[in-house]
């Protein structure tokens, strides 16, 4: 993009397209002196004179806009005010008025007073030369109109700044948007699974630092709040509900799910609709020993909350809520990844769903569990998810704990929905 569009440019052509004709004043006590150099500059300026500094004073104050005067000449000595006290009290008023002394004294000490003092542009002894002294006011109302260029340019090049980062701004507040859209499930309002591939990495990382103090002296207590309960949560029969009442009332259920995750979850906690029926819950940065007791909440909320159809109608629905820790193993953080925890929590809401349903099973390794055992590949590469887990419960290489009255009578292979 360029620095000026053609917007822009058209304004810099009417800028060089104003009348050039610019104002002076002219400032000598002298008559005649006022009078030469009114008739030297009238026919290409606008001209002011005052006859002295005070005058030239009171006539500045009570113009509207007295920036337009590009250039001032005064006299040194003169009555009242001198050219160096009155040019040093316009400063404030017109400071980017260039300023001129003339005068027929050859005094250095007002040379250097004036340059200090008044800013002045230029020093003119009297007599001077009628040419030089033309050329000499022609470059300071160049000086004047390149400054003037120059500050329109500036301010030109801000409006275009200001409005390029005013675009970026919205730009980027619509990219937020679009991405936020990307990762929210429309129906619950809740994260979709692509979430998990932006939060879960740096918590990974933050639940193995914790690990590696404990790790060098395990005779200290192990970290607390420091792990992640990946909860599976599916609704039972959700098919059944849509099919007697429609998907919208499923979808209403739906929703009315998610406020109960709200209300019993932490704020921190990672809510998300994996589809249909099931949701995973990431409890960050938790105690795993309690992590049964918000899998009861969860259970005991939504068998009481008397869901409303939208029809006039209101029923009841269960589910059934499997979950695992991360680390899995916790002498061992990085020997069970986070994606297969998901999976034994996975195998576990299986399990609580094939055995009754209303009900949460969890699954902790023991200081038996071997990491080798807990999956195998397939022949294609994939890992099979605790094919064995009835012999591991058996070796005591994994516990379970459960709201199920009977533990040895789970049932541990994929049930239909």
């Amino acid at each position: 993009m360029g620095i000026f569009n053609d917007k822009n440019l058209e304004k810099i052509i009417e800028i060089e397209k104003k009348d050039k004709k610019h104002t002076i004043m002219i400032v000598d006590d002298e008559a005649a002196h006022l009078s030469a150099m009114e008739s030297m500059l009238a026919e290409d300026y606008h001209i002011i004179t005052a006859k002295d500094g005070q005058e030239a004073l009171d006539i500045i104050q009570k113009m509207e806009q007295p920036g337009i005067i590009s250039l001032i000449i005064s006299d040194q000595r003169m009555p009242g005010l001198s050219g160096i006290q009155l040019l040093e009290r316009l400063i404030p008023i017109i400071p980017k008025t260039i300023r001129i002394i003339l005068t027929g004294y050859p005094d250095i000490p007002v040379i250097i007073d004036s340059i200090n003092k008044a800013q002045i542009y230029k020093f003119i002894a009297k007599p001077f030369e009628t040419e030089n002294f033309k050329l000499t006011v022609r470059r300071a109302v160049e000086a004047f109109a390149s400054q003037q260029k120059l500050e329109e340019y500036q301010r030109i090049l801000e409006e275009q700044n200001l409005e390029l980062s005013q675009k970026n701004k919205e730009l980027d507040e619509a990219n937020k948007e679009l991405k936020e859209l990307s990762l929210t499930d429309p129906v619950t309002g809740l994260r979709n699974p692509r979430y998990l591939d932006e939060f879960i990495p740096p918590d990974i990382s933050r639940v193995q630092r914790s690990y590696e103090g404990w790790l060098k002296d395990m005779t200290k207590p192990a970290p607390l709040e420091s792990d992640l309960v990946f909860f599976w949560l599916d609704l039972d029969r959700l098919k059944d509900l849509n099919d007697k009442h429609g998907h919208e009332a499923g979808n209403k259920v739906l929703k009315a799910l998610a406020e109960i995750f709200k209300k019993e979850c932490r704020k921190s906690d990672v809510l998300i609709r994996k589809g249909g029926d099931e949701f995973l819950i990431v409890n960050r940065f938790a105690d795993n020993n309690q992590a049964h007791e918000l899998a009861e909440r969860l259970r005991m909320e939504i068998e009481k909350k008397q869901f409303d159809t939208g029809d006039g109608i209101t029923i009841n629905v269960t589910c059934s809520i499997g979950f695992a820790c991360y680390p899995f193993i916790r002498s061992q953080p990085d020997k069970v990844e986070w994606n297969d925890v998901v999976k034994i929590a996975d195998m576990a809401l299986y399990a609580a769903k094939n055995s009754g349903r209303n009900a949460w099973v969890g699954l902790f390794s023991t200081d038996k569990t071997k990491p080798g055992n807990l999956f195998q590949e397939t022949e294609k590469g994939k890992k099979k998810m605790l094919p064995n887990i009835e012999e591991l419960l058996e070796n005591h290489e994994l516990e379970i704990t459960t709201s199920l009255s009977d533990k040895n009578s789970i049932k541990w292979h994929k049930p239909g929905k």
